[in-house]
């Protein structure tokens, strides 16, 4: 029996995942200096946290939109349960998400998002909840590296990318789209000062001590609980295999009342009303709002215009390229048989661009040859297209 449990020990103890989850919630609650309780999902790698500095209630906050929890403080413990669905928000999709924040935009606001000025920091709560829920649901882990690294430095951009239409000879007949050789505007992030700002602090008092903290089940943590206070807890034993990080000491009604927080069931309204949109009729809606104003202003590529885009100009290849097209060009013609004096239609494919600064750190997946996940970095960059 005492081989069986060690075994199991180091099991635990080797999981990576949970080895993660130990080692980021462990840097948060040393560089607050603050007790926490949290609801943990070891079937999953959390979001890589980048936390060296304190950042108060404004970094649990971004803690818990990188983790999927919602936050709350008892008894001056920070306890992050884990979200049933709150605020309805996984109903809809990130497009959706998205598509419902750029209705919400004034005509003057959209103008600055196609030009990259809008600051994502400058929106309205329940906004930027609708797009950080968007954003954390995209890339594989790279829209929460973005929004754990870098809350306040999240450019965007609505982007109107220029494409042309042509009708190739390929074996099926169909109709291939090429992309016309314009640089990708990407969003630049805003620049933001380093805030001086002091840990939270924990409670100092109680008899129950996690110190620095430890993943521990339910019932593991409700042994120690009865062996610390010296009494039995009637608890749901159906939730007795239930995971949490916790650290700090605690008192029996601080003990109490943080459990009773994270095991209770609450019921949640949704965060704001949600109409489901229509993408075609939205779309062309958004670029006549956003581009229209910018009509005649010229895309780089040859002489075409954003109205030009708008409307679906049909022109030629020389029209656009002149007699000498960029080597790109030359060789998508040649590969399809394509002249110089052959229709293309113009139009252009609209996407919400949003980009973080520096790299994520993401897992592929695999293990290397003594079991650690092997990590490859991306730039901070995602489009949601429409």
């Amino acid at each position: 029996m005492v081989a069986v449990l060690a075994l199991a020990a180091f099991s635990q103890q080797a999981d990576p995942n949970s080895q993660a989850w130990l080692s980021a919630l462990r840097t948060v609650a040393r560089v607050e200096r603050a007790s926490l309780c949290v609801d943990v999902d070891e079937s999953v790698r959390p979001a890589a946290l980048l936390y060296e500095r304190p950042d108060g209630e404004r970094g649990l906050d971004r803690v818990a939109v990188a983790l999927g929890r919602s936050r709350s403080v008892v008894e001056g413990v920070q306890v992050f349960s884990r979200r049933l669905d709150a605020d309805g928000m996984s109903r809809y999709t990130a497009h959706e998400h998205a598509m419902g924040f750029l209705k919400s935009l004034g005509v003057t606001e959209t103008s600055r998002l196609s030009q990259g000025t809008l600051d994502f920091s400058s929106l309205p709560s329940p906004v930027q909840a609708r797009l950080r829920y968007a954003i954390a649901t995209l890339g594989n882990g790279l829209g929460d590296s973005m929004l754990a690294q870098y809350p306040d430095r999240i450019g965007m951009r609505l982007v109107f990318e220029p494409v042309a239409t042509v009708r190739a000879q390929t074996n099926d007949g169909t109709v291939t789209l090429m992309l016309l050789p314009e640089k990708t505007p990407v969003p630049v992030p805003p620049a933001t000062q380093v805030r001086a700002v002091d840990p939270l602090g924990r409670p100092l008092d109680g008899a129950l001590d996690f110190q620095d903290g430890s993943i521990l089940s339910l019932r593991e943590i409700m042994d120690r609980a009865e062996i610390t206070f010296g009494k039995a807890f009637s608890y749901d034993r159906r939730l007795s295999q239930t995971r949490y990080f916790v650290s700090g000491t605690f008192t029996e009604p601080r003990f109490l009342k943080v459990i009773e927080a994270v095991t209770l069931p609450m019921p949640v309204e949704p965060l704001y009303p949600f109409v489901p949109v229509d993408f075609s009729d939205d779309k062309l809606n958004l670029v006549t709002m956003a581009f229209a104003p910018l009509a005649e202003q010229k895309i780089g590529v040859g002489d075409l215009t954003y109205n030009d885009l708008i409307h679906g100009k049909v022109t030629t290849f020389q029209f656009i390229y002149g007699p000498r097209p960029p080597r790109p060009v030359q060789v998508f013609m040649a590969q399809y048989r394509i002249e110089m004096t052959d229709e293309v239609q113009v139009s252009g494919d609209l996407y919400l661009a949003i980009a973080a600064p520096g790299l994520a750190l993401l897992d592929t997946g695999e293990l290397d040859a003594i079991g650690r996940p092997v990590p490859y970095s991306v730039p901070h960059f995602l489009k949601i297209a429409f």
